[in-house]
């Protein structure tokens, strides 16, 4: 097998990348995000770096149903601003599906899925590193961001009450049509 190395997260991913955007000198532009994310983490990263060429999009105020007016938008402020780096923060699996959708207008730029990296950046809690590095991240979030990770929990939740009752379901069934076919044996047997 190939050595990894550490575990690196998205948004230490999008910090280094960056730093490298500002040290060559390169575009980068923020689409996305709840509110304006996108604006305070801009904000965030030009007090990092004074002259760092940075856009931000807010992009369409629903991912799930975009319109092509909105998405037309978007794909014109890339045309203009021509970013070098992309980080799109629609969330998972959306933000993956506009890059994938739009890759052919997205030639050359270096895109990343960010999922909620804008809030890190715009004030909201960032768990300690002794946290992230624990893989406890997940907790921390559910700690302090109790509406999203019980939206995310009673998904889960659902989908495991749906998928044992149609398992118990399927069982019920094998065991009637086995007791009435055993029950039909014997009725069987008796007549003769």
């Amino acid at each position: 097998g190939v050595e990894v190395g550490e575990k690196l997260a998205g948004t230490d991913l999008m910090i280094k990348l960056i730093d490298i955007a500002y040290k060559k000198r390169k575009k980068v532009l923020l689409l996305g995000g709840f509110g304006n994310t996108a604006e305070k983490t801009a904000q965030f990263f030009q007090k990092k770096h004074h002259n760092l060429k940075i856009f931000y999009s807010n992009g369409a105020k629903n991912i799930k149903s975009e319109t092509k007016e909105e998405n037309r938008q978007v794909l014109n402020d890339i045309k203009k601003f021509r970013p070098n780096f992309l980080f799109v923060a629609y969330g998972p699996p959306w933000q993956e599906r506009w890059v994938y959708k739009n890759k052919a207008r997205l030639s050359g730029i270096v895109c990343m899925g960010v999922g909620g990296s804008f809030n890190f950046f715009s004030n909201t809690l960032r768990a300690p590193f002794i946290v992230r590095s624990s893989t406890l991240e997940w907790l921390w979030r559910f700690i302090f961001e109790p509406k999203r990770s019980l939206k995310k929990i009673s998904t889960y939740i659902y989908f495991l009450i749906y998928s044992v009752f149609f398992f118990l379901i399927k069982r019920i069934k094998i065991i009637c049509f086995n007791l009435i076919k055993s029950t039909a044996i014997k009725i069987n047997v008796f007549r003769k």
